[in-house]
């Protein structure tokens, strides 16, 4: 996922503060006590072909917080060299997954957010043991038959990684976000787009 370029998440931010941010996302990820509960709950999605999306369990104001993207990985590229960071109480075999890259592309990389060039957020799809930390499982409603990209679908955005409600939001609506036309349009290594693949099997 790819951020808005609208949102304002990066604005006034330096790179610095972003990672420690993000690294404090990564500590709260580590955290296994009760907690207050966020109005939201994950269910199938209502999107074509979507799996599992994020809905409101109460009615939500315009403004009001909703939940956060864990970030279960913090990937930097420099001089074309990749670095890592992450818990190692949710990673124990830390090393081992960085070794296997691919394992880390195959799980995570759909659940991506880039909040600068070559700095990466990567959240995992089986953290959701706290709905503070279920940012990850929003999806996006706003693809539209072949061309058409409709960002009034979108329902909720990105405060740097927590998700606010845009408009006002009734219990049981599915949340939706904006990926972006570039994540759905963009050529796939075989050549396809996410929007064909979406069009082909809805």
């Amino acid at each position: 996922m790819n951020q808005d370029k609208d949102d304002g998440r990066t604005k006034m931010m330096s790179i610095d503060d972003a990672k420690m941010g993000c690294w404090q996302i990564l500590q709260a990820v580590n955290e296994k006590e009760e907690y207050d509960k966020q109005p939201c709950e994950i269910k199938t999605s209502e999107a074509t072909n979507g799996g599992e999306g994020l809905f409101a369990t109460e009615d939500i104001k315009e403004g009001e917080y909703i939940t956060t993207y864990p970030v279960c990985w913090v990937v930097v590229q420099e001089e074309g060299k990749r670095s890592y960071a992450t818990c190692q109480d949710v990673y124990p075999n830390y090393q081992k997954l960085v070794e296997e890259e691919d394992y880390l592309n195959k799980k995570c990389g759909n659940y991506s957010v880039g909040l600068f060039e070559d700095f990466t957020c990567l959240a995992d799809p089986d953290v959701r043991y706290d709905n503070r930390l279920y940012g990850h499982m929003i999806n996006d409603l706003s693809v539209q038959g072949e061309d058409e990209y409709d960002v009034d679908k979108r329902n909720v955005a990105f405060s740097f990684l927590d998700i606010h409600a845009v408009r006002d939001i009734k219990k049981g609506e599915e949340l939706s976000i904006c990926y972006g036309k570039d994540y759905w349009d963009s050529p796939l290594p075989d050549g396809t787009t996410r929007r064909s693949h979406i069009n082909k099997k809805g």
